[in-house]
């Protein structure tokens, strides 16, 4: 295969191709815009990886998965919108990409893979659709100015760093959530007030709280708080009713 240059600015991918292969398109760091086809049903591994001045891609109304890394390190790209048939993205998928403000989560998607949005760092607001049922780890870490995030009901588990870093001031909790693991408000700040709907304390660790701001207050609903307040490590931190 003949190499491509790394000047290269503006890619089409002809109709009729189903994949962006592994690696395709890494390090073309003057690639600016892409076009692909609605055939295309799978972007690979790293395919757009470092491509540092990206600003402008589509992603086709078929599209079903985005690899590893595929956009990791893609410093120029502002606004990602992608079908609601994306069913699976990797890992680190949009790591790094720090000009990213603006994105939304395909219904389709289960699961938010690990560091999936780690150091966007001009993402400001998000919501999660009801079909997202795992925050991975360290998915919003870096995310420095994030300070709006919606959930919804249909979260069951919370991995660790998930919110670290942030600048949520607030966070509502659905009553669907039965996991909270370590280190997922580090370096919260400015979080104050965390709201939890669930009547059955979620589970959690010694270090859940870890590097969280010393005036978070937790709410829970008012027929849950014995239960909270009896609990070893919830009743560690400031409960109280809503």
């Amino acid at each position: 295969d003949k190499e491509l240059p790394s000047t290269l600015e503006t890619i089409c991918v002809l109709d009729g191709a189903e994949q962006i292969g592994n690696d395709t398109f890494q390090g073309l760091t003057g690639l600016k815009s892409v076009m692909l086809p609605s055939s295309i049903k799978s972007i690979g591994n790293n395919a757009f990886n470092g491509c540092t001045n990206l600003e402008e891609i589509n992603f086709p109304i078929n599209l079903e998965s985005i690899g590893y890394s595929a956009f990791y390190n893609c410093t120029n790209l502002t606004d990602i919108v992608l079908p609601d048939t994306v069913s699976n993205i990797g890992f680190s998928a949009f790591d790094r990409c720090t000009s990213l403000s603006n994105i939304n989560i395909p219904s389709a998607l289960e699961i938010l893979s690990d560091g999936i949005f780690k150091y966007c760092e001009s993402l400001e607001n998000i919501t999660i659709s009801g079909n997202i049922k795992r925050i991975g780890e360290w998915s919003f870490n870096g995310c420095y100015a994030l300070k709006t995030l919606t959930l919804s009901r249909g979260l069951e588990e919370i991995a660790r760093g998930a919110f670290a870093g942030t600048q949520l001031e607030e966070l509502i909790l659905p009553s669907t959530v039965v996991s909270i693991e370590e280190q997922v408000f580090q370096g919260t700040s400015k979080l104050e007030k965390l709201t939890i709907l669930a009547l059955m304390p979620p589970s959690i660790s010694e270090g859940t709280f870890f590097g969280a701001n010393p005036a978070l207050i937790v709410y829970v609903p008012q027929s849950a708080l014995f239960a909270y307040e009896a609990d070893l490590i919830w009743g560690s931190q400031t409960v109280t009713t809503m």
